[in-house]
């Protein structure tokens, strides 16, 4: 569980095409604390450049950073990811749900109900859950935790990534579970990653509708490796509800049910 330059480039995107605004958030609560994925400064130093063109500013978070790795800890990648969040939110309030965290966080069997009256403006679950067996009570905890308008951010294996965790998600999982829980799909990314003469190349596809999904299916546009970046806005707070498959829900249009029929039997 770690931030990478993947989730560098989602929030990138996200908040530069104001899909969601760094103002409307002083709250984070990460499902699984997340570290720095990178033990060279230079990636964060690169990302601070791309980010900061004014001097000053850019000065004092280098000097911040800087100050962080200067004092050998084996904490200190989950210090730069702190401090990342600083750099693209501002100051916040933080809590890291946890079974092997430092002593920054939480310490919870995510498997099993966490009650709290606190909820949150972020929710990430960056590579968390799919390895909690008990996935109704994560996601149970996940709304519970989310602010009336906040915002969830679910970076999870789509396809590949073989035997990393208990689970992977199809895209009709957060279609389904946007619909039972009044969540607005923001952004939906599908993550292609390929390879080519052993070059690493990666792809992102807006999938925020299903016919989007349908329509790289049809076109036999999937590799073996995949991930979905999905960001919701919960817009109730009425309680979580458990989805059933849309596609069972309903009386399906023609062209829904001969995909259906084609690609999903």
């Amino acid at each position: 569980m770690a931030i990478t330059v993947v989730h560098n480039f989602i929030f990138s995107l996200v908040l530069d095409n104001k899909v969601i605004s760094a103002n409307e958030v002083s709250s984070i609560c990460e499902i699984g604390e997340q570290n720095w994925h990178y033990r060279n400064p230079e990636v964060f130093e690169k990302i601070l450049e791309e980010k900061i063109k004014d001097q000053p500013t850019l000065d004092y978070w280098k000097i911040r950073f800087e100050e962080i790795n200067s004092v050998p800890e084996k904490y200190n990648l989950f210090s730069v990811a702190r401090l990342y969040y600083e750099i693209l939110f501002g100051d916040y309030e933080y809590l890291a749900l946890d079974m092997h965290g430092t002593p920054e966080s939480t310490c919870v069997d995510l498997n099993l109900p966490y009650e709290t009256d606190k909820q949150f403006d972020l929710i990430t679950n960056l590579g968390t859950s799919e390895h909690v067996f008990n996935q109704a009570e994560l996601f149970r905890t996940i709304h519970k935790l989310t602010k009336r308008d906040g915002i969830i951010y679910h970076g999870l294996p789509n396809q590949g990534q073989f035997d990393h965790g208990f689970f992977n998600y199809h895209p009709t999982f957060f279609y389904d579970l946007a619909t039972a829980n009044d969540y607005v799909i923001l952004l939906m990314l599908l993550l292609c990653v390929t390879e080519v003469d052993g070059v690493e190349k990666s792809e992102l596809h807006d999938i925020s509708k299903p016919e989007q999904y349908r329509e790289l299916v049809r076109q036999g546009n999937l590799p073996i490796q995949s991930g979905i970046h999905a960001f919701y806005r919960k817009k109730s707070d009425r309680a979580f509800s458990f989805p059933q498959q849309g596609v069972y829900q309903q009386n399906p249009d023609r062209a829904t049910a001969e995909y259906w029929q084609k690609y999903s039997r």
